[in-house]
């Protein structure tokens, strides 16, 4: 009998339905900086409001990488060097236009039309410019600049109409008084204060390029950092995943990883380059423009000298060394030979320095065109620059011939004809390099918005002959696309990390 019930019992006991196992072991782990005891569930919670509040953070710091990177770009791009050019176009249009009064009174009225007609374009270009730098304050002292400018411009063409008149009127000495009197506006106010406006607009120039670069390193760094933190954490969840559930790949975690480290690379490469070419708008071009712009109002401005010298014999010496002065503005050969003293040899040297085909001519002269020489970047640009300074030569040689010429007739003929073809010349060379820079500028601040998606973005923001009737344009027209990339990206993120985590914590609850 005791046989009987052992082996009914054995019998039940094999019979039995053994328990069913739970699909993943329930581990207590202990966090950093927590005291208590986490579950598996726990932590696989906790590290995914980690990840998704780091995701968080990594796109608030790659929107306020780009917003910064924007911000940059457009400052340098269309409000303080357009206000430089604009200022460097003011002096040079008010150097032409006295320039041009001085060729008219140098002869019978009606024998030099088109100097009257160059001085009527300039007043219209004037007026363009200042209405252009009007619009386009970012400066409080800029105001100021501009109204005086205004103000002072309206006294000159009143006393230029006055020397006119008498002019008609044969009062010879009324109109030199009356031209003095013009003169002195322009070069004590009109140049003056157009420099002192160049001058505010490119400190604050270099200021926001500074603050832009600087932003942008500490920019840069928050978003690998931060982009270091969420990838790190997505591959280290994996790996977790992978030793505790013995699984190979959670899908959604990699789709997470991938999306992150595409978003990261992205921006990065976007930011980036969009340095780079604000960089080669700033330094390489725009620091070639800014010395040829200075250098064109120089030789505006001495031209006008060589007329001055012709028509105000009384203070021809003055005249004559204000000339000499801006020609060494231009070009100075150190321990070399003075355009006053030595006018052939200096010529001779210029041109000689100035064709050398490698860099060495940098070291061997000073002055805007020893600049330009120094910073020589583009195609063609060399090139270019040798032909202006021989064609600028060519314009000095004939200028010696004026001041050496004992019959003052034939003076007068060659400053108003062959002088004036040869600087006409040279403005066409000295345009053509000024051109190089400006396509140079033009193209990187447009390809440095588009790298941080700013859409509908201008092609020709500095003007290059006359100035445009409408203001350049440089912020997003109608969506602006990164912020939808960014949503996208972000809610991918977390949205694959999500996925991903849930059917391991499912697995728990079952």
């Amino acid at each position: 009998m005791n046989t009987d019930l052992q082996k009914a019992s054995k019998s039940l006991k094999a019979n039995q339905i053994a328990p069913i196992a739970p699909a993943a072991s329930l581990r207590q782990v202990r966090l950093p900086f927590r005291s208590e005891l986490l579950t598996t569930p726990e932590v696989y919670k906790a590290a995914t409001a980690w990840i998704l509040g780091n995701t968080v953070l990594l796109t608030g710091a790659i929107a306020s990488a780009v917003m910064n990177q924007r911000s940059a770009v457009h400052a340098v791009g269309f409000e303080t060097t357009p206000s430089i050019y604009h200022a460097q176009r003011i002096r040079d249009s008010v150097a032409d236009m006295d320039a041009n009064i001085a060729n008219l009174l140098l002869v019978p009225i009606g024998q030099n039309p088109d100097a009257e007609k160059v001085y009527q374009d300039r007043k219209k270009k004037l007026s363009l410019l200042l209405t252009r730098a009007a619009e386009n304050i970012t400066i409080p002292a800029e105001q100021t600049l501009i109204s005086d400018i205004s103000l002072n411009l309206n006294n000159y063409i009143e006393k230029v109409q006055e020397a006119k008149i008498l002019y008609g009127q044969g009062k010879d000495e009324a109109t030199l008084k009356a031209y003095r009197e013009a003169q002195r506006i322009v070069d004590d106010v009109l140049m003056i204060k157009a420099n002192e406006l160049d001058q505010v607009n490119f400190k604050a120039l270099q200021e926001s390029y500074d603050n832009g670069n600087r932003w942008a390193m500490i920019n840069q760094l928050f978003v690998v950092l931060l982009g270091a933190v969420v990838v790190g954490s997505l591959v280290g969840l994996q790996i977790l995943l992978t030793k505790w559930t013995r699984r190979r790949l959670n899908l959604g975690l990699l789709a997470a990883t991938f999306i992150s480290i595409i978003f990261i690379v992205d921006t990065l490469f976007r930011l980036i380059s969009s340095s780079n070419l604000l960089k080669v708008a700033r330094v390489e071009a725009f620091d070639s423009l800014h010395a040829l712009r200075k250098a064109r109002s120089t030789a505006y401005s001495l031209n006008a000298d060589e007329s001055r010298y012709l028509l105000d014999s009384q203070f021809a010496t003055v005249h004559q060394e204000n000339f000499f002065r801006k020609v060494t503005e231009l070009g100075f050969i150190p321990n070399g030979p003075l355009p006053k003293t030595q006018p052939d040899r200096y010529s001779s040297e210029l041109r000689k320095i100035a064709n050398m085909p490698d860099a060495r001519s940098q070291s061997l002269i000073k002055g805007a065109f020893a600049t330009q020489l120094q910073n020589i970047t583009f195609d063609g640009e060399r090139k270019a620059t040798q032909t202006m300074i021989n064609d600028f030569m060519n314009y000095f040689d004939i200028d010696q011939k004026i001041r050496t010429t004992s019959k003052r007739e034939e003076a007068i003929a060659l400053c108003v004809g062959k002088s004036n073809e040869a600087f006409d010349v040279f403005l066409e060379s000295h345009q053509k390099v000024m051109d190089i820079n400006i396509r140079a500028f033009d193209t990187s601040i447009y390809k440095a918005l588009t790298y941080v998606e700013v859409n509908g973005v201008s092609k020709e923001i500095l003007p290059v002959d006359m100035v445009s009737d409408t203001a350049p344009n440089g912020q997003n027209k109608g969506l602006d696309f990164f912020w939808i990339k960014a949503l996208l990206m972000t809610g991918a993120i977390a949205g694959f990390t999500v996925y991903g985590i849930r059917s391991r914590i499912a697995e728990y609850e079952a």
